[in-house]
C-alpha cells in the first residue's frame, strides 16, 4: 500500500490526456497507458522495505552464531539508493515543458486575435448587400482588401496568378498582383510592381537552384 502511494506521486491525469489525442493515435495512446500501468502495478507490488528476517531463529540453529550477528548487521545496514538522474534529465523535461507552455500561449494568442478578425468579417457580412445583389464594385468599396482591380490596359486574364499571364509590348506589363489590391495604378508604378516581381522570382530561382546543389553533393557524399 505504501509502495503504490510513493508511485501516485507521479502519476499522470490519463483522462485529460486523451481528451487531446487525435482519433489516429488513439490506439497508441491505449498501449502507453496499458504499458505504464504495468509497470505502476510491479512497482506496487514490491514492499516499500526490506522484509523482516527471523535472526533469532538462526541464532538457534546455526552453530556459527557469530556469523549470523554479521549477516544480520549487514542487512540492518542494507540500503537500495534511489536511481539518481545524472543526466539531470528531469530538469531538461521540465524547461522543455515550459517552453512548449509559452509556444502554447502564444499560439491560442494568435488564434484569439484571428477569431476576433473573422468575427468583424462576419458582423461586416451583415451589414452589407447580399451577394445576389452585390456589384462588383461594392465588393470593391466593401472589402478592399480583397478586391482585385485589373489593368485596364491589361487586364490579363482569369484566374489571376502571374504564371498565366504576359506582358504586352501593345498594351504593357501585367501588373493585377497581390501587391496591387487596392485601387488602379499608373503605368510607371505597374512597371516597378512589375520589376519588383520579376526579381523576387530571380532570387527565388536561385534560391531553389542553391538548395538542389547541396542536396546533390550530399548524396554523393
Amino acid at each position: 500500500m505504501m509502495a503504490a502511494k510513493r508511485v501516485a506521486r507521479s502519476a499522470v491525469n490519463w483522462a485529460g490526456l486523451a481528451e487531446k489525442v487525435p482519433v489516429g493515435q488513439r490506439e497508441a495512446f491505449r498501449n502507453l497507458k496499458a504499458t505504464t500501468d504495468k509497470y505502476i502495478q510491479e512497482i506496487a507490488d514490491l514492499p516499500e522495505t526490506l522484509p523482516k528476517i527471523n535472526f533469532a531463529e538462526y541464532q538457534r540453529r546455526v552453530a556459527n552464531t557469530a556469523l549470523v550477528t554479521q549477516f544480520e548487521k549487514l542487512y540492518q545496514a542494507l540500503e537500495v539508493p534511489y536511481p539518481k538522474d545524472s543526466a539531470n534529465t528531469s530538469a531538461k523535461l521540465q524547461a522543455a515543458e515550459k517552453a512548449e507552455l509559452q509556444k502554447k500561449d502564444v499560439f491560442v494568442a494568435t488564434k484569439n486575435l484571428r477569431s476576433q478578425e473573422l468575427n468583424k468579417v462576419l458582423e461586416a457580412l451583415d451589414s452589407v448587400p447580399p451577394p445576389e445583389k452585390m456589384t462588383k464594385q461594392m465588393f470593391n468599396y466593401y472589402f478592399p482588401q480583397a478586391a482585385i482591380n485589373p489593368n485596364r490596359e491589361n487586364p490579363g486574364f482569369y484566374p489571376r496568378d502571374r504564371s498565366f499571364q504576359f506582358d504586352s509590348p501593345e498594351f504593357g506589363p501585367y501588373y493585377n498582383t497581390p501587391y496591387d489590391k487596392k485601387g488602379l495604378r499608373s503605368e510607371e508604378e505597374g512597371e516597378e510592381i512589375f520589376e519588383e516581381m520579376m526579381a523576387q522570382e530571380k532570387l527565388e530561382k536561385a534560391r531553389h537552384a542553391e538548395e538542389a546543389k547541396q542536396l546533390e553533393e550530399k548524396a554523393k557524399k
